[in-house]
């Protein structure tokens, strides 16, 4: 059984590369736009967004049927168009006697053995649980998305697979599962399956009626990209990973300390001469089914898709079938569930006691942490003795949300930011800032203060974990729209969700006033690139950090550009003075304000109908020992810096510039 998996010989053969030659550049609408997504073919579920109603069924979507073990009222399919996702309906599959299967199953598409396909869906859910002290306790609910693989005759092959990870045993929000998964060799048809299935009389005494929604279903052709050569030789002793000619990182299980649960029941440190660095991890014979090792919590992978290349040896003498699987690697993510479940079973081409190539794609869709685990199944001796991640291929946000379309919400045209100027002259502002390390460091407490007599200013934080993630952020990516003012402070943009990096967009398209400043984890250093907020900025980031970062001992005085008179504070110091900043390119129509030794430091921008301003000087550094450096004073340290950061700000809003304030 291949779970969630693409083989090397898949991945590594002409036909995969056939494939993209065949396929070229497959485009995908989102929000009007055709964005390329050159690994995939087109849609091949039928009736994915379940829009058409079945002829004779009205209540029922089209190409889809409704299998169940109880012929009564104990389960239903139908369609919804009150709790729906996009467009005008979903798939409600509902269960409300125990011991009652149902399933909402496609029409048999056609498919050819040994491809890869790619298979997402949308789901919510609610019931499946039940409550214990206050706490909400595993009802015997659950719910499952599958595979059924056909052959020529359209007989069913003796094997289902589950293509994507279970869905969670518990109510849920609307979320997504998606997974890789290769045609077996005999299949020519598959059937797509979404099943909910009820045995809570047996664990929680009682029935536990249940709902499971379906929307958005994608079933497209994949082309694995070729493993690169620059990631098939051996790993850098020194630094792996740490350039871009080489990105990518590779784990010895024997002997690298991040990886936990070794030398236990199911796993040991062997020393193995045909090993690269003379260890192995090995699955002691007849242990049974276990985990070998866990390895490390990696955040840092952006997103899009990698393939994992596992090194891999099976006993040098054995009487077990070369079908017999040795056991499993898989991927597991915090917030996209299970991303890969690579099987390893015996390759027959390779020598018996000679190491073996496996590899398996998959595709991490946000800034949630990962790792990678090594179960066997406890039969008989193997070892593993590597696990690289290779990244392959970046995701765009136009991309991500061209992939997974039911991340992004859809916002009402009805929605506009306040401006600055309030109904009746009221002296009243509203403004969120969501700021990282050192936000307090760019005063804009003080800044904002000073926008208007009444200033609201909500701030909420980045927390620093195995991940970023931005605290207390609006439930709704629509309430951005509430402020005519949002400033980000030294964040990682992959930290916000991409529904809300997709709402900002439309915030400035739309006439919001939008403050991005420098930092540590700005700009190059912040995952910028390709993403829906670098489109509204005036500049164009680094592409990596070491091209991004400028850092000057003496440091570089500031000096306004002609024609910024209402930027009169500056000369009132003329040490000013910044020390590390951001290398950028100037997108056309974009306004240099100030500038530090020859590079932008204040630049402002129009986009749709607002307004940006980027800060690209961080607040770190301090003047040398040298004779002019009496005369040096760090900007941020200024005592009229938050007077001119507050000047930038009113630009952004569209205010009129004056000698007095407005």
């Amino acid at each position: 059984m291949e779970l969630l998996s693409v083989n090397s010989a898949h991945r590594m053969g002409r036909p995969a590369i056939a494939l993209c030659l065949l396929l070229g550049t497959i485009s995908c609408s989102v929000h009007g736009e055709e964005v390329a997504l050159p690994w995939l073919g087109a849609n091949l579920a039928p009736n994915p967004g379940f829009e058409i109603a079945d002829e004779k069924n009205a209540k029922m979507p089209a190409h889809w049927e409704f299998n169940r073990t109880d012929p009564g009222k104990g389960a239903n399919a139908i369609l919804d168009s009150e709790v729906k996702l996009q467009g005008h309906y979903s798939a409600r599959v509902t269960t409300m006697l125990s011991g009652v299967w149902t399933q909402l199953a496609s029409e048999l598409i056609r498919v050819d053995p040994g491809d890869a396909y790619f298979l997402a869906a949308s789901f919510r859910q609610e019931g499946f649980t039940t409550r214990t002290d206050g706490k909400p306790q595993h009802s015997g609910v659950g719910s499952y998305p599958r595979l059924y693989w056909f052959d020529a005759d359209k007989r069913p092959l003796n094997k289902f697979s589950v293509s994507i990870s279970a869905y969670p045993y518990g109510p849920s929000p609307w979320d997504i599962r998606d997974a890789i998964e290769v045609a077996p060799p005999r299949a020519r048809y598959v059937r797509l399956g979404f099943q909910l299935s009820n045995q809570s009389m047996g664990t929680a005494g009682r029935d536990i009626p249940s709902t499971m929604w379906i929307d958005n279903v994608q079933f497209r052709r994949y082309a694995s990209p070729p493993t690169p050569d620059w990631a098939t030789g051996q790993a850098k002793r020194i630094v792996d990973g740490a350039s871009d000619a080489s990105p990518f990182e590779t784990y010895f299980s024997a002997s690298d300390r991040t990886f936990t649960q070794r030398g236990g029941k199911w796993s040991r440190i062997v020393t193995d001469p045909k090993a690269e660095r003379g260890s192995a991890l090995e699955s002691p014979p007849g242990v049974g089914k276990g985990i070998m090792s866990h390895g490390p919590y990696n955040p840092h992978l952006p997103a899009g898709m990698s393939v994992y290349r596992l090194r891999v040896r099976a006993a040098a003498t054995t009487e077990a079938p070369p079908d017999k699987r040795l056991g499993f690697v898989d991927v597991n993510t915090e917030r996209s569930a299970l991303r890969l479940l690579l099987p390893i079973y015996r390759k027959p081409d390779t020598p018996l006691g000679d190491y073996a190539v496996y590899e398996g794609d998959f595709i991490l869709r946000d800034n949630g942490w990962w790792n990678v685990r090594l179960y066997t199944d406890g039969d008989e001796p193997w070892r593993i003795e590597s696990v690289r991640v290779i990244p392959l291929f970046k995701l765009a946000d136009r991309q991500l949300s061209a992939l997974y379309p039911s991340s992004i919400d859809e916002l009402s045209d009805s929605l506009v930011p306040p401006s600055y100027y309030q109904p009746g002259g009221t002296s009243w502002l509203k403004g969120l800032i969501i700021g990282g390390i050192g936000f307090d460091w760019y005063r804009l407490s003080e800044s904002f203060s000073l926008l208007k007599q009444e200033v609201e200013i909500t701030a909420k934080w980045v927390k620093k974990g195995r991940s970023a993630v931005i605290m207390g952020l609006p439930e709704s990516p629509a309430e951005l729209f509430n402020y005519p003012l949002i400033c980000l402070c030294n964040v990682r943009i992959d930290a916000l969700p991409l529904a809300y990096r997709r709402a900002i967009l439309a915030y400035v398209q739309r006439g919001g006033a939008l403050v991005v400043m420098a930092g540590h984890q700005s700009y190059e250093r912040g995952a910028l690139q390709g993403s829906w907020i670098e489109e509204v900025l005036p500049v164009i980031a680094a592409p990596a950090i070491a091209e991004g970062y400028l850092h000057s001992a003496r440091g570089w005085q500031l000096k306004p550009e002609p024609g910024t008179d209402w930027l009169g504070w500056i000369g009132e110091a003329p040490g000013l003075t910044a020390y590390t900043m951001h290398r950028v390119r100037l997108k056309p129509g974009a306004k240099v304000f100030i500038q530090a030794g020859g590079h932008p430091f204040a630049v402002g921008g129009t986009y749709g109908k607002g307004r940006v301003v980027c800060i690209l000087a961080q607040a770190t550094g301090s003047p040398s020992n040298g004779p002019s450096s009496k005369q040096q004073i760090p900007f941020w340290r200024w005592n009229g810096w938050p007077e001119m950061m507050r000047d930038l700000t009113w630009w952004a809003l569209r205010v009129p510039f004056k000698k007095a304030d407005p």
